[in-house]
Order: structure tokens, then sequence, then C-alpha cells
């Protein structure tokens, strides 16, 4: 049993997501769907942030990473989480489209990836396959 399902039957609430990301834009979308679907959702604007969250707090049972961000990008805060909490599932978000990049951010240790730009649906059906629930 995946840890987000385990961690979501054992606690039977909503989900734990953190959601990283130097774009507002994209914060405040995982925000909305949050608040509307009541799933809890955190989102910080870079990856020294989340790595201090998840050092804090290892509650979570999903995080979405920004692949490009400054200072640390999304490959770096993957390496710097893993090593800690390698059951957790991360998924990465890029603007890049190809399966090279796809493999390199499997291999480094994240569970899937998603290419920006995304839709409501594509965000569900991947909380909905790492964490066992059905929004």
């Amino acid at each position: 049993m995946s840890t987000c399902l385990s961690r979501t039957l054992e606690l039977k609430k909503p989900p734990r997501i953190l959601v990283v990301d130097d774009y507002e834009l994209v914060r405040t979308m995982f925000e909305k769907i949050g608040r509307r679907k009541g799933i809890d959702i955190k989102v910080l604007k870079s990856g020294q942030e989340a790595v201090k969250e998840i050092n804090a707090d290892s509650g979570y049972s999903l995080i979405f990473i920004d692949l490009k961000m400054p200072y640390m990008g999304g490959a770096e805060t993957l390496d710097l989480i893993k090593k800690d909490h390698p059951e957790l599932p991360v998924i990465i978000m890029t603007g890049s489209r190809g399966t090279s990049l796809a493999e390199k951010v499997i291999g480094a240790g994240a569970a899937d990836f998603i290419t920006k730009p995304f839709e409501l649906r594509e965000i569900l059906k991947k909380i909905n396959k790492y964490c066992g629930t059905r929004y």
C-alpha cells in the first residue's frame, strides 16, 4: 500500500498536500482546489521553505514541486526531501515536455510528473492515484 494511501486511511482525514512553486498563480490555483474539494493543501514558494517544512512536519501525504525555481530548484529539493523521507511521494511539475525529463525525475526519486499548463482534472487524478481518494 502506498504511503500516501496508508496515511490517508490511518488518519481518516483528507490528505495533507504540500505544493512548492515560485509562481503565484500556481500556488493560488492549488489553494482554490483545496478549498473547493476540502483538501488540506499548503503552498510554499521555494525549495528551501519546503525542506524546512518537511523536516519540521513530516505528516504530508503528497508533495508537488516545481522543477525550475530560483536558488534551489525542484531536483535539488527532491533530493533533500527524499534523503530523509524516501517513502513520501513527490510529483514534479514542469513546463518542459518530453520523455527524457520524465525519466530523469522518476530516476531521481519522484513518484510522477505533471506538465504545465495543467487542468484541475489532471491534478485531482494525481491526488487520487497517490492518496487513494476520489475527488
